[in-house]
Formats: structure tokens, C-alpha cells, sequence
């Protein structure tokens, strides 16, 4: 088996059926062999019906995941795939005709490189606020989903590094090195992110090797309900959550209301500089970076007194990885 593309999946049925649909536009090489793994994480939906409509269309196998969660959905996946490369996209990408034979290009060319991403372009459902469009590719790119960096092949950094919407390993790396960490990512609808994050910058920090393929493009279908201020501000809740687990904010001595207090001081500033610019016109939406740091310095104080609530009740202070 050459390739396995894994599709992570939980009540979005249609929005799966046209990801599918993509799939059995993509162009696929003279004798490559590969293979589609919808992992269901606990659909109440009619995703099974879907999963049935695809099974003459595509090489599509359906596997059900329990423990909810993506990052449980991705490594069950993994551990089902049988495929040289192992790719992933999400349940609500349309991926580019090429996409298939510009991962397995990649992977021939690139015989040193670990893993693969290209660019993520976002699709709107509805026409954008100008503030969330003007920082699509800035501030708000995990949000939107929007990833270009340029059209010449390169390796990938610490800096810059690929979307889960659109990434691809081989699959010995998994073996090697382990596979997401379960603590990260989203659960159900909850927000979490940075688990495909710190996956790559594991494989760097270890010597591995990334490339970004430009060719290898996918689109991201933007909902009406990702495209609000209320769904940023939660998304970067979860991103301040996900800074506590990986170690980017580290705890302190001095706390208050068992968070450091410093953290504290922050929120007050960063909301009452939010509050003071959220309604005043502004060309440059100069109400969004205290908006982020509001959201995400909340993030993080939750995170550090569930941390404490857990350890008061002898449980876990995190929740278990797979490095």
C-alpha cells in the first residue's frame, strides 16, 4: 500500500459526503495503490450512510473510534492504515485534483523527508467580516484556515509549519516516534488545538525532516457559525489551554485563585483594552490582538485550576500524551 489518506469525522455527514466527493475527482498515479480510512468518533448523524454511498467510488474503509476526542480519531487511524505515507484532511476540505499526486511526488522526490504539508485556502460560506478578513493569513489563520507560503518548494520550520488540513507523514515515523498527543486537540466541541503542532515540532527538535509543497493544495470550507467573534475568542481559549499542556506557559510560585497571578494581571489589562477599542471604528480591527490575549491568557488560568481541582482530587493534573 502506498498511501492512506485518513478522514476524522463527528456529526458533519454532508459536509463529509463533499470531502468524499472531492476524493473521487482526485487524479491518482499509474499504479499507485492507496486507500481512504473515514474514522467515525461516536456520529450520531447518518455518517455511516454516507461512508456506504463511497464504498464502490472509493477504496474507503469506515472505522469507529470510541474515545472521543481528533487526536484519538487520528492515532486509532494510524494505527489502522497500511500505507507507505500516511495523509490527512479534515471532514470539511475539498481537496485539489492533484493533491494525491503531489503528496506522493513529494514523498519520491523528498526520500529523507519525514512529513509533508502544502497549502490550505479558505472557502466562504458567507462574505467574511472585513476584520476577519483582513487577518486571515495573520492573526487569524489557525481560525480561517488560510496557508500559502509562496510557490517554490521548501523546507519546513519551527515558524512556519503545516495545517492539520492538509499534512502527510510516512508512516514509519509513527513507529519511531509515537503519534498525537491526546491531550491536544479538539473533543467533541470543545475547542483544543496545536496537537498536529507539536507532532511536527517533535519530529524537527528529534533531526527530521518537513517539506511544504505548494502544489499540494486543499480548500477549507468556512461555516457561517467559524466565522464569528464568538467562535474566535473560544477557539483561542482552547489555544491558551493548549500552551499550559505543552509548556509554553509554565506555572509559578505566586498564584491567585490557583492560577499564577500574574495571568491574572494580564486578563484585567488585556479585557480592558479589548473593551475600550471593541467599538470604535478602526480600519485595522485594532480591538483583535487584546481580544486574542484576553481569550487566551483565560485559556491558560482555566486550564492551570482544572489542573489544581484535578490533582486536589488525586487525578491526573493533565491529560495522557503519546510521545
Amino acid at each position: 500500500m502506498d498511501i492512506s489518506v485518513i478522514i476524522c469525522t463527528y456529526n458533519r455527514a454532508d459536509s463529509l459526503r463533499m470531502t468524499l466527493r472531492h476524493c473521487v475527482a482526485l487524479r491518482i498515479p499509474a499504479g499507485l495503490i492507496w486507500e481512504v480510512l473515514v474514522v467515525n468518533n461516536n456520529s450520531t448523524d447518518h455518517t455511516a450512510r454516507v461512508c456506504e454511498e463511497f464504498a464502490e467510488k472509493l477504496p474507503l474503509r469506515r472505522i469507529e473510534e470510541r474515545r472521543q476526542g481528533l487526536s484519538m480519531a487520528r492515532n486509532r487511524g494510524i494505527k489502522e492504515a497500511q500505507g507507505e505515507i500516511v495523509a490527512f484532511t479534515d471532514d470539511d476540505v475539498d481537496v485539489d485534483p492533484e493533491w494525491l499526486a503531489e503528496i506522493w511526488r513529494a514523498a519520491t522526490a523528498h526520500t529523507d523527508a519525514a512529513f509533508f504539508g502544502g497549502k490550505v485556502a479558505p472557502i466562504w460560506e458567507e462574505k467574511p467580516a472585513a476584520w476577519m478578513a483582513g487577518h486571515s493569513r495573520d492573526l487569524l489563520a489557525g481560525v480561517t484556515m488560510d496557508l500559502d507560503l509562496g510557490d517554490v518548494e521548501i523546507p519546513v520550520t519551527r515558524k512556519q509549519l503545516p495545517f492539520g488540513a492538509n499534512m502527510a507523514f510516512r508512516r514509519e515515523v509513527f513507529l519511531r516516534m509515537g503519534s498525537f498527543r491526546e491531550d491536544l486537540g479538539m473533543t467533541g466541541h470543545s475547542f483544543g488545538v496545536h496537537e498536529e503542532m507539536e507532532f511536527m515540532t517533535r519530529l524537527l527538535d528529534a533531526g527530521c525532516t518537513g517539506y511544504y509543497v505548494p502544489g499540494m493544495v486543499v480548500n477549507h470550507r468556512n461555516s457561517p457559525e467559524r466565522m464569528t467573534e464568538r467562535y474566535v475568542l473560544g477557539w483561542c481559549v482552547g489555544c491558551g489551554r493548549c500552551d499550559v499542556r505543552t509548556g509554553h506557559i509554565q506555572p509559578t510560585d505566586v498564584t491567585l485563585f490557583n492560577a499564577p497571578r500574574y495571568l491574572w494581571r494580564q486578563l484585567l489589562s488585556n479585557t480592558a483594552s479589548y473593551l475600550a477599542r471593541r467599538w470604535r471604528p478602526s480600519a485595522d480591527a485594532a480591538w483583535l490582538p487584546p481580544a486574542i490575549a484576553m481569550a487566551k491568557t483565560w485559556g491558560a488560568i482555566k486550564e492551570f485550576r482544572r489542573m489544581h481541582a484535578e490533582a486536589r482530587r488525586g487525578g491526573p493534573a493533565s491529560g495522557s500524551g503519546t510521545p
